[in-house]
């Protein structure tokens, strides 16, 4: 993965501890029926939004497959293209 590399490369020449580049997902649980997920990963800066974009993409396609049926929020899914 060129992130880890990126990452541990600054590490030797910094001095510096640096996290894991390795995607990792937060689950927070504030109400009983709520659920935030956060997702952090490493990308380069210009490609923030799109990468972004493609995992929302796939999240909806997948959330419409997993039930059988076109997803709720075609408008999102759609504005996400």
């Amino acid at each position: 993965m060129d992130a880890d590399r990126h990452l541990k490369q600054l590490e030797s020449r910094d001095l510096v501890n640096l996290p894991s580049a390795a995607p990792r997902v937060l689950m927070e649980l504030r109400q009983a029926h709520e659920a935030t997920l956060v997702l952090r990963y490493s990308c380069r800066p210009n490609d923030r939004v799109k990468v972004e974009q493609a995992i929302l993409r796939a999240f909806l396609q997948h959330r419409g497959a997993a039930s059988g049926r076109q997803p709720r929020d075609a408008r999102i899914l759609a504005e996400a293209a």
